[in-house]
Formats: structure tokens, C-alpha cells, sequence
């Protein structure tokens, strides 16, 4: 009998370790979590590696609650890697998850983007700005200001 507490207990032990690690980082403290993610989607990004770095970003993104900083950073991965339609829908679906103006900005800047280097029009104005009262051109305005 004691040979088998001897075995039993250091597995629950362990066991609930690991279980507090997990409640700790997915539960308690999803910032803590968020923010590694971040830093480690970043380093990814700097040392050539944007499909890994993707993947931290989109994670984090979960985690953060649709933080809006995480979206357009994520975006920003997909722009720079050249994947433009995955860019267009990071941004996009944030906006529908109720995004700030910094989401439209980001988004505008994008179709500029997409415009002059494929030369392919995206009608911004129909799909998310003309509901909200906002055009293109003010967007760009805000852009320049800050």
C-alpha cells in the first residue's frame, strides 16, 4: 500500500502543477499570456520566420479579447510577408468585432496598398465606412495627422 502512494502521489503533484500553470496563464492572467505570445511572435517576425510569427500573433489575438494593437500588428505581419488578403481580413474582421477608427485607418491604408501595387480598387466605402459615417479621405486626413 505504501509502495503505492509512493507511486501516486508525485504524479498528482505533478499533475497539479500543471494544471495551475494552465489556469494561471489561460485564466487568471491572459495578459501575461498575450504579451509572451507577442514577444515571441515579434522576435519570430525579425529573424525571418513570418508563418511562425503568424501563428503567435493570431493566438495572441484570441487571448487578448480582439485588442485592436494585436490586430493591426497581425495585419501588418500579413502585409509584410506580401499575403494581402489575410491582412484584409485580420482587419476586417475586427472592425465587425467592433473596431476603433485606428482599425478603419489601418484597413484604408491597406486598399492603398493593395491599389498600387496590384492595381486592384477596393470599394472601402460600400462594405464598412459609408454606415459609420466616415469616408476614405477623412480616414486618410486622421492618418496624416498623426
Amino acid at each position: 500500500m505504501k509502495n503505492i502512494f509512493k507511486k501516486i502521489i508525485p504524479v498528482l503533484l505533478t499533475l497539479l502543477i500543471l494544471v495551475s500553470i494552465v489556469w494561471y496563464c489561460f485564466v487568471y492572467d491572459r495578459n501575461f499570456t498575450r504579451d509572451m505570445l507577442l514577444s515571441q511572435a515579434r522576435y519570430l517576425s525579425t529573424n525571418g520566420k513570418p508563418d511562425s510569427a503568424s501563428w503567435f500573433y493570431d493566438t495572441a489575438y484570441e487571448l487578448s479579447d480582439q485588442d485592436e494593437g494585436v490586430a493591426i500588428e497581425l495585419a501588418n505581419q500579413f502585409k509584410a510577408s506580401g499575403n494581402f488578403t489575410k491582412a484584409e481580413y485580420t482587419l476586417s474582421n475586427a472592425i465587425a468585432d467592433g473596431g476603433n477608427s485606428q482599425l478603419y485607418i489601418a484597413l484604408c491604408i491597406l486598399a492603398e496598398i493593395i491599389k498600387s501595387r496590384t492595381g486592384i480598387i477596393i470599394n472601402l466605402n460600400s462594405i464598412f465606412l459609408l454606415p459609420l459615417g466616415f469616408s476614405i479621405g477623412t480616414l486618410l486626413q486622421i492618418q496624416q495627422i498623426h
